[in-house]
């Protein structure tokens, strides 16, 4: 791989006027090393991150960026569907931003919540599991059926495989059938709540609060201090629930683009 282009990248990163990448250095050097991230143009230095069924854009300009936009959009056929975000405290102006010079259109907005874990008093109600690594393919299924393949952080089946075996799912089941799932990440005195997922016959009988519950109640105050997740702005239904445990917005918004067929 070229080292010039880990040092572009290093000398822009963390500068939002230049770049939407937040990726560890680390990480965008094994991506390109074993081809997940792939680099569409050097001028301006575009890489996408590749899925199986869309891809992820991440772009790196220098000082001359509306010059470098006016070729861009080009570059970007043949990799739809595509969709690209950046990640900020406040309001983001779309019109005359790069992701408007480049075609995106506005898709999704996304706000970081948290709650200090502070011996939270929570009525347990339904008992729930940890789910295990027989149920991946089915706990994959409620979840693509329900979330956004693009923007909903949905895991690879061997990403929620690895979760699975790290205890890092919780379900209910009811009569026999998987009711609902939450998966979480923790990180040292921090637990991310990543993915809440409820079948629809199921959502009006506690499952989502039980899963928060005993998600909760799992986690020790002494051990895990904070716990933060994000939430479509537009998710209404799920607002009081995260009123109940106290959950508050700390500012920062995610808000993502998309391109879904051609420029």
């Amino acid at each position: 791989m070229n080292e010039s282009i880990i040092n572009r990248i290093r000398d822009i990163y963390g500068r939002p006027d230049f770049t939407n990448c937040i990726l560890p250095l680390e990480e965008i050097e094994n991506g390109l090393n074993g081809a997940r991230y792939v680099i569409i143009s050097e001028e301006p230095l575009l890489l996408i991150e590749q899925h199986n069924d869309y891809n992820r854009l991440y772009y790196f300009f220098n000082k001359e960026r509306e010059l470098q936009l006016q070729n861009s959009k080009k570059i970007l056929l043949g990799h739809m569907p595509l969709y690209a975000d950046i990640t900020l405290k406040g309001d983001f102006v779309f019109n005359n931003s790069v992701f408007d010079l480049l075609g995106f259109s506005p898709y999704r907005v996304y706000e970081r919540k948290y709650v200090i874990n502070d011996n939270l008093k929570i009525r347990k109600m339904m008992g729930t599991k940890y789910a295990c690594v027989e149920e991946t393919k089915d706990i994959l299924r409620i979840l693509n059926d329900q979330f956004d393949v693009m923007a909903d952080c949905i895991p690879s089946e061997n990403e929620l495989y690895n979760m699975l075996e790290r205890r890092q799912v919780l379900k209910i089941d009811i009569n026999g059938d998987l009711a609902g799932v939450l998966l979480f990440e923790d990180t040292g005195k921090k637990s991310y709540a990543r993915s809440l997922c409820v079948e629809p016959r199921f959502q009006n009988s506690f499952v989502g609060y039980s899963l928060f519950a005993d998600y909760f109640l799992r986690h020790d105050a002494n051990s895990t201090r904070m716990f933060t997740l994000w939430v479509d702005e537009a998710n209404t239904n799920v607002e009081k629930l995260h009123d109940r445990f106290g959950y508050k917005p700390d500012g920062l918004k995610n808000y993502v683009f998309r391109i879904a067929d051609t420029i």
